[in-house]
């Protein structure tokens, strides 16, 4: 599969690398793709860098693993995604000049949901938004796999994101639709929390009995 990275820090380094051992064709982009250099030397494999523009026309599927506080800029950037497949790993969060993480959307909506509202032709699936890139790194492929949680509408694009996920070397396990992300994005019930396969099935049937 063609996937195209948007946001190259740790998020998406880790995961486009884990994507690329798992033989996918993989694109890291940038506004400055020429100082992905020492990022596409660590990766290795065939892995590419472009711009954002180009990642979109490369790719089936769209990882969108960027700063809250630069979306705005990134949707601007990545043009026209209609029927585009977007992997959403993004938290709504910024800092305050203060310094301190703060919220950066209403309490009553997701970062899921809101995303999805700005992309109406796209199709958004949230997904990596729970856990941190350091233990994303310590724990892909290890028994008994961490399990990834993931919300979206489209239930159609369930196997493809299970699959992308399981090639991560995670086991993906399905949260319900977009309206559910909260507990999955950052500061969430499940924000860095580590769960195996019976643990998860037990917590997410707690949290929907009698809904």
């Amino acid at each position: 599969m063609k996937i195209g990275i948007i946001g190259s820090g740790s998020i998406g380094s880790t995961i486009g690398k884990l994507w690329s051992d798992a033989g996918h064709e993989v694109l890291f982009s940038s506004r400055n793709p020429e100082k992905l250099s020492g990022l596409i030397e660590r990766v290795g494999g065939t892995v590419k860098s472009g711009t954002v523009e180009e990642a979109v026309a490369f790719a089936d599927v769209l990882f969108l693993a960027i700063n809250y506080w630069t979306l705005d800029d990134a949707l601007a950037n990545m043009g026209d995604v209609s029927r585009k497949v977007i992997l959403d790993a993004t938290n709504p969060y910024e800092y305050n000049s203060a310094g301190k993480v703060v919220r950066s959307i209403p309490t009553d909506i997701s970062g899921g949901e809101l995303l999805q509202q700005k992309l109406p032709h796209s199709k958004v699936i949230k997904v990596f938004s729970s856990m941190m890139a350091t233990v994303m790194n310590e724990r892909h492929h290890r028994k008994p796999l961490l399990v990834m949680p993931y919300t979206t509408n489209f239930t159609d694009e369930k196997q493809r994101v299970e699959s992308l996920v399981s090639d991560a070397g995670f086991l993906p396990m399905y949260y319900g639709d977009l309206t559910k992300s909260k507990p999955i994005e950052l500061f969430g019930k499940y924000s860095d929390k580590i769960l195996n396969e019976q643990e998860a099935v037990e917590s997410f049937k707690i949290d929907f009995e009698g809904k």
